[in-house]
């Protein structure tokens, strides 16, 4: 099997690609596509850690409704988001009704403390 500096065992290591965008005043959205694994986990976490940077958003919303793959390490950043978020002052969202993402948080027990929405538009919307 061929392989470069960016494959590992055949699997691109940039299989996720994250979108930074701010719909509204004070609002920002993260928005991942692919796999979050020990692989890509680094690039999740710092671009969601970066989005609290002072001065803090009012909403941050973590959008994984594309997300194909989600393992420990990326549930853990979403703990630790979840935790300085609510240090900042920050309302924490996750975004993310499907199996992928949904099925490993219960399993954590994160499913009943994280704010979870099925759309990025409810969690927008949420009060």
């Amino acid at each position: 099997m061929a392989m470069d500096d960016h494959s590992t065992l055949g699997v691109r290591r940039d299989a996720l690609t994250v979108v930074v965008t701010n719909p509204g005043p004070g609002v920002v959205v993260v928005a991942a596509r692919g796999e979050i694994d020990l692989a890509t986990c680094q690039k999740w976490s710092t671009l969601l850690l970066e989005a609290l940077a002072p001065p803090p958003p009012g909403v941050l919303v973590a959008d994984l409704t594309e997300v194909s793959f989600l393992s420990s390490p990326g549930i853990n950043t979403l703990a630790q988001v979840d935790a300085k978020a609510a240090g900042v002052g920050t309302g924490f969202r996750v975004v993310g009704g499907h199996r992928v993402v949904r099925r490993p948080l219960e399993l954590m027990g994160l499913a009943g403390h994280l704010r979870l929405f099925d759309s990025c538009a409810q969690a927008l919307d949420a009060g």
